[in-house]
């Protein structure tokens, strides 16, 4: 019979949850900044016009103020952006 060797590894629960929950905000984060910058660069020239006499606003502006308002309430719950303006970390 071959000794059994057993590690004891104290983790703290309450840590992986937040690593987790984080890696699932940035994916989500990640694919619709994805999402959009793939909207405003693939839309037919008429749409993105249509949208400007609908709205007042171009849509790349409509877009960076959504952009500015996800970070905010992203920032309010504990993500602050670091480096390029699509990129988040958690605040420890």
């Amino acid at each position: 019979m071959r000794p059994v060797a057993v590690v004891m590894v104290d983790v703290d629960a309450e840590h992986l949850l937040k690593l987790s929950a984080r890696a699932l905000i940035e994916e989500i984060v990640e694919g619709v900044q994805a999402l959009g910058d793939s909207l405003l660069e693939h839309a037919a020239p008429g749409l993105l016009d249509d949208f400007a006499g609908a709205y007042g606003v171009e849509p790349a502006t409509l877009w960076a103020e959504v952009l500015h308002q996800l970070h905010l309430r992203l920032r309010s719950i504990g993500f602050s952006h670091v480096g390029r303006e699509s990129s988040f970390t958690l605040r420890p």
